[in-house]
């Protein structure tokens, strides 16, 4: 054997020497026993013996030290610096696993990337945030394209979320039409979400990119009638975007079509008024705020014109009330209307006549 021969052998056995005797024998059979024991662990007690496991056999021990370390971040929301430490040394052993498997682990490292930026952002550190959020998109690209996730927009969400905090609508509208492209192409016949299309118009709005803007939303908004008349959404939904949709179409100064889409939801209050929905769904209130926002929008019209009024008797303000007369001096006064001793209108009915006065029903 030459010399140089000799001394890379001896290397190598300095070098495994060293290795083992870097490694804490005793700490890795006790992490074994606790792993393998009957008793419970913590979740900090499983991280411990995880990571002393990992060292040792990373592919097997990285992948739960992962888990753990998210499932413990959980633990710690009331201790914000303490969470953002757990969450990065997640972020980082998830890199390690994606580092010896490339892609192989795709899932698991968008979501301890995704817990990692989230607690960035809670304690205000943004631009680390957003960094974060660009490797999340990355990585979900990577997967696709070595068929790890059937998505080609796997982690692009956070990012256009972070694109339109900071501003940059143009690049937030890009991606998220990306996202809905993608949506569509998908073969379960569903079509993009509701928050996806609301999201994408959203930001084109934004953005400046006004008609394009109208466009989306007002595929949403068809997309809806085709689910009411399918018995797959609530009235009180078509509503709601109706309502929305009309006051896009006022601001960019489409008038016409903002008349037709009130008066459209006028149709649906008219039915909601009538026989409620057409079937019994789960909790709506959401949709149903609505009906209190139209209602407020007309009592602050009504106060408005009464004060009107008080101030010059003679103006017509065009409300019709019960009880009201006009004088030959051509002054208006009011008799006391009787008292009634029925209960008051339903909510669906008060909400309908709040908003027939809107539209001038």
């Amino acid at each position: 054997m030459n010399s140089a021969t000799k001394n890379a052998g001896q290397s190598g056995h300095a070098g495994r020497t060293g290795h083992a005797e870097n490694i804490d024998h005793d700490a890795v059979l006790r992490a074994r026993t606790a792993l393998l024991g009957s008793g419970r662990l913590s979740l900090r007690q499983e991280a411990d013996a995880c990571r002393t496991l990992s060292v040792v056999s990373p592919l097997a021990y990285l992948p739960r030290l992962v888990r753990a370390l998210l499932s413990l971040s959980y633990e710690l929301g009331a201790h914000p610096q303490t969470c953002l430490s757990v969450c990065a040394e997640a972020a980082e052993a998830a890199r390690r696993l994606d580092a010896m498997e490339p892609g192989g682990r795709a899932e698991l490292l968008v979501d301890a990337l995704g817990a990692y930026e989230r607690q960035l952002y809670v304690l205000g550190r943004r631009a680390e945030g957003l960094s974060v959020r660009e490797e999340m998109a990355r990585a979900g690209r990577r997967a696709f394209q070595t068929g790890q996730v059937e998505s080609p927009v796997y982690g692009l969400g956070p990012l256009a979320t972070a694109l339109a905090e900071e501003g940059r609508h143009r690049e937030a509208a890009e991606l998220c039409g990306r996202i809905v492209a993608a949506a569509r192409r998908e073969g379960s016949g569903r079509g993009p979400s509701f928050w996806d299309m609301v999201a994408w118009a959203a930001e084109l709005d934004a953005a400046g990119l006004h008609e394009e803007a109208l466009d989306a939303f007002g595929e949403l908004v068809s997309t809806s009638r085709r689910e009411v008349e399918d018995g797959r959404t609530s009235l009180a939904n078509l509503l709601w975007k109706l309502v929305r949709f009309a006051e896009m179409l006022d601001s960019h100064g489409r008038f016409d079509d903002a008349r037709a889409a009130r008066r459209e939801a006028g149709e649906l209050f008219t039915e909601l008024a009538a026989s409620g929905e057409r079937k019994s769904w789960s909790c709506i209130l959401a949709w149903w705020r609505t009906c209190w926002d139209c209602r407020d929008a007309y009592t602050s019209r009504r106060s408005r014109a009464k004060r009107s009024c008080r101030s010059d008797p003679t103006r017509s303000t065009g409300l019709r009330a019960s009880g009201r007369r006009t004088s030959t001096a051509g002054r208006t006064s009011r008799r006391s209307p009787p008292r009634s001793r029925h209960r008051p209108a339903p909510i669906r009915v008060t909400a309908w006549r709040s908003w027939s006065s809107c539209i001038g029903g």
